[in-house]
């Protein structure tokens, strides 16, 4: 873990995500300060000495270099809007919703002093809130910058902040960013969820508990997360998640005929193939 040495930072929302970038740039040396709704949130941040300050936003974001914002999607746009204008001179303001569509225009239109971050780190866990961040949870993970249209991408603070999170910077582009989610994060929560749902109409009542094993259990996690959280996601990103999607089913209904023709499964053997070259290139986490 680098150490931090860009001053104070200041967070807004301090759930999974945004409390998880509180403890790790605390534990970095970081002063924190901290805003969210919830005051019991607040309290255990301020209690746990992660927080060293708690307030509305007003009250400290005059002193601060960055500004990390790890609201919900829907609510990252009016977030933006309403913490740029608060910000010192050359602070940069970063967002991590986990769709880049919907909030690239609202960072665009940062007054010209403050230098926007879009953010999105790859890392989650099934449980959310406070209680459930970790200083660990960026480690050796993806954290991934779109550029904002139009305006210069703030790379010394990304590298930085991964440094701090011992996290993996990558940049990637606008266009290319949401299509990828649908795929890499999207698509998995949705068949780790219909493999609860199948598992849940097999015949014999909850028999099947008893018998699932390692294997079920790694393919299911993600799909014991909030589902209003992935409803919200999805429906943003409504396109590129139902080719996914589509593209998913036909593969499916291919090895259902292949089945019943009795032939193998085609391009069942390409699989361990693709997933040894995504650990090779290091994606895997640590």
């Amino acid at each position: 873990m680098a150490a931090w040495r860009e001053g104070p930072v200041g967070i807004v929302g301090l759930g999974l995500i945004g409390g998880s970038l509180a403890r790790a740039l605390k534990a970095a040396g970081a002063t924190v300060y901290a805003y969210d709704p919830d005051p019991a949130a607040l309290a255990a941040a301020r209690a746990e000495g992660v927080v060293d300050e708690a307030g509305p936003v007003a009250a400290w974001a005059g002193r601060v270099g960055l500004c990390l914002l790890a609201v919900p999607l829907g609510a990252t746009p009016a977030a933006v809007a309403e913490v740029a204008p608060l910000l010192p001179a050359g602070a940069v303001l970063a967002e991590t919703a986990s769709l880049k569509g919907p909030v690239l225009p609202a960072l665009a239109a940062v007054p010209a002093a403050v230098r926007p971050l879009s953010l999105h780190p790859m890392a989650g866990r099934e449980q959310r809130g406070w209680v459930a961040s970790t200083a660990g949870l960026f480690r050796g993970l993806p954290l991934l910058a779109v550029p904002v249209p139009g305006r210069a991408l703030p790379r010394g603070m990304l590298g930085r902040l991964a440094a701090a999170l011992e996290a993996r910077p990558a940049v990637v582009p606008a266009a290319y960013h949401d299509v990828v989610m649908a795929r890499v994060s999207h698509l998995p929560y949705l068949l780790a969820a219909a493999l609860l749902l199948a598992a849940a109409e097999t015949p014999g009542g909850e028999g099947w508990m008893a018998a699932a094993g390692s294997g079920f259990r790694d393919t299911s996690r993600v799909g014991a997360s909030p589902p209003d959280m992935w409803q919200e996601l999805v429906a943003a990103n409504a396109g590129p998640t139902g080719q996914a999607l589509e593209a998913v089913a036909r593969r499916l209904q291919g090895w259902a005929e292949d089945l019943r023709a009795g032939r193998p499964l085609a391009g069942l053997e390409q699989a361990p193939a693709i997933r040894q070259r995504w650990e090779e290139a290091g994606h895997e986490r640590t």
